[in-house]
């Protein structure tokens, strides 16, 4: 038998739970019956025995002025185990309490923090997590610049928290990255690939962040309500820019799916061809239209009049829901595709050796488009 198991349970030595166990053989026994037993002196067997009682291990009754000791019964050990946890647990509450009242006085000595900007350097994840938690508490406004990929795969379990708690607290987030993602309670908008880097800021309050997720994870926190307002300044002029520059098929691929983002109602384009489709991927276009259809936006495009296109396109249509196709001749459209909702306009650049979409904000430019396209419509066929 592991006699480890009880020591270990009700902190005792190898010497008390022996005795315990001979009184359990034994049945009950005055403390020179167990001292004989066990081979100790009479005296040291006494301060074991008092020890086993203090711990409800053992009790007992006097009988012709004679002490007899009994053992606890052993289906009793879990019972006396939970009263020793709750002990712990109420002397821990009460510590946790003196410590909590103690607080307001240490803060009294604490040195008044300096308007001087402070920079603090936190290395390891558990130093970024401690960073990260600031913002949580701070709960201003959050401006996130960056990588968030390498966020989520470098800190793992902890990004997904993190991210629940930021959105369970309201915490109103902005978020510029190159990474394709869904955020809770946070507006997003995208970056091409090139302007993504290794690293991410997170301005809020009077702190900037920069966290770089190397082999060895590093943040520097900065504390300065003048470089923050810089900081945020620059933000809003990459957030608010009207027009933007994508590359490649992932290129093409993001700039899809900003177009259905952003509260989008309608989506209209023309200039498509079973050559484009195959440059994004059918693949793709199912798992965009599955998006779209879950928004409730309404499809229209204009494809070039060739059998490849309406032998892609026409069986589509009967598949897709809120999705019509229409079929007009190449030289009538112009040599690029040309895409749009209420918010964005998209020029989808794939004649060329590099790929190259741009996407434009600009209200006017929507409008044009939106009039040139229900020109183009009215001439097409079905």
């Amino acid at each position: 038998m592991d006699i480890k198991i009880i020591s270990d349970n009700f902190d005792l030595t190898k010497t008390e739970v022996n005795i315990y166990l001979s009184l359990l053989e034994l049945g009950e026994a005055t403390a020179a019956e167990i001292a004989l037993k066990n081979g100790l002196n009479r005296t040291f067997t006494y301060d074991r025995i008092d020890k086993l009682l203090k711990k409800g291990l053992a009790s007992y009754y006097i009988k012709d002025d004679k002490k007899y000791f009994k053992p606890a019964d052993p289906s009793q050990l879990i019972a006396l185990l939970k009263e020793h946890q709750e002990e712990i647990l109420s002397k821990l509450k009460k510590r946790e309490q003196q410590v909590q009242e103690l607080i307001p006085t240490l803060q009294k000595f604490q040195k008044p923090k300096e308007k001087v900007p402070l920079v603090e350097l936190y290395s390891t994840k558990k130093g970024i997590k401690t960073v990260l938690n600031i913002a949580l508490r701070d709960k201003n406004e959050l401006y996130i610049h960056g990588s968030i990929d390498k966020f989520g795969e470098t800190m793992e379990h902890y990004y997904e928290i993190w991210n629940k708690q930021r959105a369970e607290a309201n915490i109103n987030t902005k978020v510029l990255t190159a990474d394709t993602i869904q955020l809770d309670r946070a507006e997003t908008d995208f970056l091409a690939s090139e302007e993504n880097g290794n690293s991410t800021t997170f301005i809020f309050g009077n702190n900037v962040v920069i966290v770089l997720w190397s082999q060895f994870p590093v943040a520097i926190r900065m504390q300065s309500a003048e470089l923050a307002k810089s900081m945020i300044k620059s933000f809003f002029t990459l957030w608010n820019r009207e027009v933007k520059i994508y590359s490649g098929v992932q290129g093409i691929q993001r700039a899809y799916w900003e177009l259905i983002s952003g509260k989008a109602k309608t989506y209209r384009g023309y200039g498509y061809s079973k050559q484009l489709a195959n440059i994004y991927t059918t693949e793709f276009s199912n798992a965009w239209h599955v998006e779209r259809l879950k928004n409730g936006i309404d499809n229209k495009i204009i494809s070039f009049d060739d059998t490849a296109s309406r032998e892609y396109f026409g069986p589509r249509t009967k598949k897709i829901g809120l999705f019509e196709v229409r079929f007009l001749d190449k030289d009538l459209q112009g040599p690029v595709c040309v895409t749009f909702s209420e918010n964005l306009v998209v020029t989808f650049i794939y004649t060329e050796k590099e790929l190259k979409v741009i996407l434009n904000k600009n209200k006017e430019s929507i409008a044009a488009y939106k009039r040139h396209f229900e020109y183009l419509w009215k001439r097409a066929k079905k």
